[in-house]
């Protein structure tokens, strides 16, 4: 289980996400896998948010760290995981997570500066940027962090939304060499999640 994970699940213990077709395994993933998640579907139109996985991904169980079929439905966890097709988990070089929590009336905002807190106090974090937007339907908020995992620096970009009572997110963590830049990697970090990740409208 990786850091982020290790955070995450201190927050939350509810999953649930909806697959689009088609619909690969862990070992045969070539096909984009979409997710669609509640933002917020008391409003008319409803909020929802769109995580495309890019083919080239493996799902892996936040438990074991093994790759697993793509619609597994792991026990006890908020959390999906997501590592370059072929690498291992504990030596792997990034790695996409993504978190629904519903009905609990977390904020995004919440949601993030717990994560915060956890990196910081568990994982030598250092805060690189970090902001909270209020629009009229939903409410989102992104984080940057360097950190330690495995021995080794790694950089994560963070993107959370709610509404007034789901919770959902995506974060982008990448392992950094020491002659890289934190802030320039985040700011790749950040591009690769606005493109795959959107909101939707309707």
């Amino acid at each position: 289980m990786n850091n982020i994970a290790l955070a995450l699940i201190l927050l939350s213990t509810t999953c649930s996400t909806t697959l689009a077709s088609p619909v690969p395994t862990a070992t045969s993933q070539k096909a984009d896998v979409v997710s669609i998640q509640p933002v917020n579907h008391m409003t008319t139109p409803k909020i929802s948010l769109s995580i495309t996985i890019p083919g080239t991904y493996t799902r892996i169980s936040v438990h074991t760290g093994e790759p697993i079929d793509i619609l597994s439905n792991e026990k006890d966890t908020s959390i999906c995981e997501f590592i370059p097709q072929g690498e291992m988990a504990a030596s792997r070089s990034e790695i996409i997570t993504t978190q629904l929590i519903v009905g609990k009336s977390l904020t995004a905002k919440n949601m993030v500066d717990g994560l915060r807190k956890n990196l910081s106090l568990y994982c030598n974090g250092e805060v690189l940027s970090q902001s909270v937007t209020e629009l009229k339907s939903y409410q989102t908020s992104e984080l940057a962090m360097v950190h330690m995992y495995n021995c080794k620096r790694e950089v994560v970009y963070v993107r959370y939304f709610s509404g007034p009572y789901d919770c959902t997110g995506i974060q982008f963590a990448k392992v950094i060499k020491n002659d890289e830049n934190p802030a320039d990697v985040a700011k790749e970090l950040k591009t690769s999640v606005d493109r795959i990740c959107s909101v939707i409208v309707g």
